[in-house]
């Protein structure tokens, strides 16, 4: 990534990057930091004389503190996301302070997350995917310009020279399978958002980030099952993966607490949290699906859920499938009576309230793609090895995740030197051994 960090028509175009911290040692830091990478470095000390920077020259990437005097940076990335909404925004913080964390993303709306105190590499990869889309529209940009030229090349060709018009006709067909490239790359940023969120839950619940990515492969199955389009399998996907995005209000003592032991109080407060769940969600570009789906969540067939009370009808089918891998996998996992249930005991479960609880063809589709998960050993088709036996060409059978359950690599990557080498350092420099699996 870093090698190719502004490839195309680099003598020309050299972005400009803000930095918003209100100590000053903290930006010549960030500043030497990216020495190596080819862009203007603007420090500002506090929200105010960033947006006064804002305002008086073009600026390409926002790198903001989270707690500053006068404006925090929630409130200033607010701001600028109203008045600079193409500017992407990375929060960096060094506290746990998951209100305004919520309140980043969703006023905001920030691309990616930067931890303090720093990993200069990290830092340099963040910087490099938030340009990235910059870097596209000017590739974009670039290629219709030459496109034109082209096009116009071509009528002024003489009709009898053949070889020539040719040649110039294959020139347009590459400039527009790039042109093609480039905005497949941009339409991914809602997919980058998704991931964003994710990691920023597993540094509250480790466990739950784990998990949330099985249940999300199962719904995922389920949705290819019952013959979705590819749209809305992959808001279930979504839906699924940040289903327990409203439990970042919950206390520590009840997080992780078995649903069947939760007293009086502690259940009245567990029936709000997919409410909250929709209300962070709500307002990010691109995901009202996924934040009605996690709404409805705890909706049953039968009309007895909550927090409306929705029969069939109403549910969207999202939401019913979401309920039907997330039950399997708490079950399995002892999250609704603290003790874990069997597999197969697990499975009967969920046949047992079919048409009560569930949608029996939600259901149906579940028991048809269920064997190819197990929870409890290595599959036949897959091996746990090391890093250092690790070799190009080998593919993951399973997401890599660091201890405190941030996705490092998903399932199905192909092992590559560059990548290989990352996973090395990572453990020298994280002191962790990573749980590694890939196809036999």
């Amino acid at each position: 990534m870093m090698e190719d960090l502004f490839e195309i028509n680099n003598e020309e175009f050299k972005p400009t990057l803000l930095l918003v911290d209100d100590e000053e040692n903290i930006l010549k830091a960030i500043r030497r930091a990216l020495r190596s990478i080819n862009v203007n470095v603007l420090m500002a000390t506090s929200g105010k004389q960033g947006l006064e920077f804002l305002s008086q020259q073009p600026v390409n990437l926002i790198i903001s503190d989270m707690r500053m005097p006068e404006m925090t940076g929630a409130e200033f990335l607010s701001q600028a996301a109203q008045k600079y909404p193409e500017i992407p925004r990375i929060l960096m913080t060094g506290y746990s302070d998951m209100e305004s964390t919520i309140q980043a993303i969703n006023d905001g709306q920030i691309s990616n997350y930067l931890p303090k105190p720093w990993n200069d590499d990290v830092l340099k990869s963040i910087v490099a995917d938030g340009l990235q889309s910059t870097q596209l529209k000017l590739h974009n940009a670039y290629l219709t310009e030459q496109l034109i030229e082209k096009q116009t090349a071509l009528e002024a060709l003489n009709k009898n020279l053949e070889k020539t018009v040719e040649d110039r006709t294959q020139e347009v067909i590459n400039k527009s399978k790039k042109l093609e490239v480039a905005n497949a790359q941009l339409n991914n940023t809602h997919n980058s958002m998704v991931s964003l969120i994710s990691n920023i839950l597993a540094l509250r619940d480790e466990q739950g980030s784990r998990v949330s990515e099985l249940k999300a492969s199962i719904a995922k199955d389920i949705a290819v099952k019952m013959a979705l389009n590819e749209e809305d399998v992959q808001s279930v996907y979504n839906a699924t993966l940040l289903s327990n995005i409203g439990k970042m209000t919950f206390a520590d003592n009840i997080l992780d607490k078995p649903y069947n032991t939760l007293n009086k109080g502690e259940l009245a407060f567990f029936k709000k949290f997919p409410v909250l769940g929709e209300a962070v969600l709500i307002g990010i570009p691109g995901l009202a699906t996924e934040s009605k789906i996690i709404r409805c969540q705890f909706e049953r067939y039968n009309g007895l859920g909550f927090p409306d009370a929705l029969d069939d009808e109403k549910i969207p089918l999202g939401a019913k499938i979401l309920a039907v891998a997330r039950d399997y996998v708490e079950l399995v996992q002892g999250l609704y009576t603290g003790k874990a249930f069997g597999e197969i005991k697990a499975r009967a479960e969920i046949k047992k309230y079919s048409g009560d609880r569930y949608h029996p063809d939600v259901v149906k589709a579940f028991i048809d793609i269920i064997e190819k998960y197990s929870m409890d050993e290595v599959a036949e088709d897959e091996k746990r090895i090391s890093a250092r036996n690790l070799q190009e060409g080998m593919i993951l059978a399973r997401n890599i995740y660091s201890s405190s359950g941030i996705i490092l690599l998903k399932k199905d990557h192909i092992i590559d030197t560059q990548v290989l080498n990352k996973i090395i350092n990572f453990e020298h420099l994280a002191d962790e051994h990573l749980d590694i699996y890939i196809y036999n």
